[in-house]
This record gives structure tokens, sequence and C-alpha cells, in this order.
């Protein structure tokens, strides 16, 4: 008589805030010190800088990625000339890191809405104990419920007809907002599966002060959550606190 082992992976989703804390000092080694806390098998992330002065001019996803030992794909939501000569072109956008290698990397615009600031989906494909399954991150418009509503519609399309999917990021929108519903509506909250109390994520700034569970992961039938949790040991590393679940198959 066989028996099967559930194959489980972590999955952490987390706004860095280009490695900035709530009081604007940024310090990248803290942003890494966080995430490897997480003990994530993917860990999905919002808000990445490449030469940027703000962050001090670094290629985040390049430090992250051999700070922390990890694979990495980065897709880069906005992109602006070089603030000075001889410095490579403004890139900020969403990054993938894994324990696994990639076996497929895409990148997708989403819809915006006028002059808004650009938005992307960002996906990968990773072979983990012999199963693959693509893992997407997607950081929404933070203005506009319909253009959310629409980017959320842009994810589901783009992910339709993939068995295994693990997709996550900041929504900026609670449980109540028309993309969350959306996503719901075919694939499993991390949070009402796995999860217990508010889930607070988004700890409050000056244009926003009150706390809100913006961060979500989703998966989709082929994969179950068993547990999911608020970071809050990651307090003052970001204006977010990151978002990890467990998912079998």
């Amino acid at each position: 008589m066989s028996t099967t082992v559930p194959r489980t992976v972590r999955v952490a989703t987390f706004n860095i805030h280009h490695g900035a804390d709530p009081a604007g000092v940024v310090d990248l080694e803290r942003t890494a010190r966080a995430i490897e806390e997480l003990d994530a098998d993917v860990v999905l992330l919002q808000e990445v800088d490449r030469n940027w002065q703000r962050s001090g001019g670094a290629d985040q996803a390049t430090t992250l990625a051999e700070r922390l030992g990890r694979h990495h794909a980065f897709g880069a939501a906005l992109e602006l000339p070089a603030e000075q000569r001889g410095t490579g072109a403004r890139e900020y956008g969403q990054l993938i890191l894994s324990r696994h290698p990639f076996s497929a990397v895409g990148r997708m615009p989403l819809p915006s809405q006028g002059r808004s600031e650009p938005r992307m989906l960002l996906r990968a494909d990773i072979e983990i104990n012999g199963t693959v399954t693509t893992f997407a991150v997607a950081h929404l418009d933070d203005a506009d419920a319909g253009a959310r509503l629409r980017q959320g519609e842009a994810v589901l399309r783009a992910l339709t007809g993939v068995e295994s999917v693990v997709f996550g990021g900041d929504l900026n929108e609670d449980a109540e907002g028309s993309a969350h519903r959306l996503l719901t509506s075919v694939w499993t909250d991390a949070w009402r599966a796995g999860g217990d109390g508010p889930g607070t994520t988004f700890l409050g700034d000056d244009a926003d002060p009150e706390p809100a569970r913006l961060d979500h992961l989703f998966c989709s039938t082929a994969l179950r959550c068993t547990s999911a949790r608020v970071a809050v040991s990651a307090t003052g590393v970001s204006d977010h606190l990151p978002l990890v679940a467990d998912f079998t198959r």
C-alpha cells in the first residue's frame, strides 16, 4: 500500500517599498533579512528599483537575488530615462525570487487608466517536487477601482488554462474590492482558506492612514492552501508586511 506525500510549497508576497521603511530610510540589507526570515520557496515582490537615486542607484533585483542565493526574474512596469549621465535607465516593477530554477518567464502589460502609473504581470513557471506551477505577481492601480477590475480581468485571461497557479501581489484593495471578488470567483483566497484574523498587511501612511488587507495570495483549484500568516516580524521594514502561505498539491 503506497502513501502519497503532499507536495508543499511556501510562497510569500511582499511590497518592499524600494527598500524604504515607513520613514523613507532605504536599507536593502534590512529588506533582505526580512525576506530570508520568511523561509519561502518562492517570493513575489513589488516596488523593486533599478538605477534610482532614491535607492542609491542599486539594481535591487540582482542585489537581492545574489544576497539570498536565489534564482530571479525581474519585470519593469515603469521605465524612465537615467537620472544621471553614465547610469542606466530607471526601472521599477516586480521581482520573483525562487529556490528552484525557472523553466519559463513572461511579462505582460496590464491595462492602465489615463496617465496613471503603468502596471504589469510577471509570471514564471517553476518545477518543484516534479510538478510545474506558474507563479505570477502584479501590483494593481492605486487610485481607480475600474482600472483594478480591468487589470484583474487581464490577469485571469493571461492565466486561463493553466492548471497549477499561485498569483499574488499588492491589489491596492481589500477583500470587498471588485478585482478581489473577481479573482476569488475563479481562485481560492489563501487568507480565507488558511489565515486567521483581519490579515492586515498595509500599515498606513500619510496619504492613507487606515491599515488594510491589501496584499493577497490566490491559488487555482489544483492547489490547496493549508496555512497563511502575516509576517509581523517584518514590521518597520516597509509600509507593508509580507503575506506567507503554504500550498499543497
